[in-house]
């Protein structure tokens, strides 16, 4: 049966709580369920005989401290996070690491215009190993993984408050990957557009994003009226935001990394591709 529709003898997805382990049948189901701080919503990676198992539907975390992650993956290793005022040397490689588990993929296409597959609206939520998918037909305000402004309202100014990715494969065949209408930090993830921005940060500080040996790619295709940032597509645009990126590789076309305005300190990073600036960057970039 289609798992998306929730139908008899659909894989089951699992809740697993401190105490408990909870089974539901849709991904928006478990997330529901999901209400006290340290809960985590754990996705199966394979389905009955063994193959890989796309999970069609949306999460959207609105209770703080809430985990979205695939079954059986460490959640341990927070030390890939570093300290962000620490120094970076250019990477050779950057993206998710292997971490012993398949990631389950949860995957959104709609024909309606700003759903994003994850979102997040409030503080201490995490997303970790997972590969998330999106396609929606909107320029604009059109993301696959989206934190929204409603995580900073409801948060301190306390890095700890942030929303925190790690470990993840987030990739738009129509919008931008990562969207950060509130800050978050964001760790050995490889964000990618066809179209529009591996990421785009909206968040100014404090406390600031922090984005850590991370790939981001985007570009294919120029702005459009109406346009994230005026026009254009790429691996990441910063406007408004204050955004710290160490050990990232960037690439997109027309360009690789876009400030327009706010604060955007770069250390370590590989950048394949055209710089654009409104306000100049502080760090070195390695081209």
């Amino acid at each position: 049966m289609d798992p998306r529709h929730g139908e008899a003898g659909a894989p089951a997805l699992r809740l697993e709580c401190a105490s408990d382990v909870l089974l539901f049948r849709s991904v928006e189901d478990a997330v529901a369920a999901a209400t006290e701080e340290g809960d985590v919503v754990a996705l199966v990676a394979a389905g009955g005989s063994g193959g890989a198992l796309v999970h069609w539907g949306r999460a959207a975390l609105s209770r703080p401290g809430v985990t979205l992650t695939t079954l059986g993956f460490d959640l341990s290793d927070e030390s890939g996070e570093g300290d962000a005022g620490g120094a970076a040397s250019a990477p050779s490689s950057a993206g998710p690491r292997s971490a012993g588990t398949e990631r389950a993929t949860l995957s959104h296409e709609t024909p309606r215009p700003y759903e994003s597959t994850v979102s997040v609206s409030a503080p201490r939520c995490r997303v970790v190993g997972l590969t998330i998918r999106h396609s929606s037909p909107s320029v604009a305000n059109n993301y696959a993984l989206h934190v929204e402004e409603a995580a900073a309202s409801s948060a301190s100014s306390d890095d700890r408050d942030l929303a925190r990715i790690s470990e993840c494969d987030v990739a738009s065949a129509s919008g931008t990957a990562l969207g950060l209408d509130s800050a978050a930090r964001v760790s050995r993830s490889r964000l990618a557009s066809n179209s529009r921005f591996g990421a785009a940060a909206f968040a100014p500080g404090p406390p600031r994003t922090t984005l850590l040996e991370c790939e981001l790619v985007g570009g294919g295709r120029k702005g459009v009226k109406g346009d994230v940032g005026s026009g254009g597509s790429g691996g990441l645009l910063v406007r408004g935001g204050d955004v710290e990126v160490r050990g990232c590789v960037l690439s997109g076309d027309p360009f690789a990394m876009r400030l327009v305005d706010g604060t955007g300190i770069v250390s370590g990073c590989v950048v394949k591709g055209r710089v654009e600036e409104g306000v100049a960057w502080e760090g070195e970039v390695v081209v």
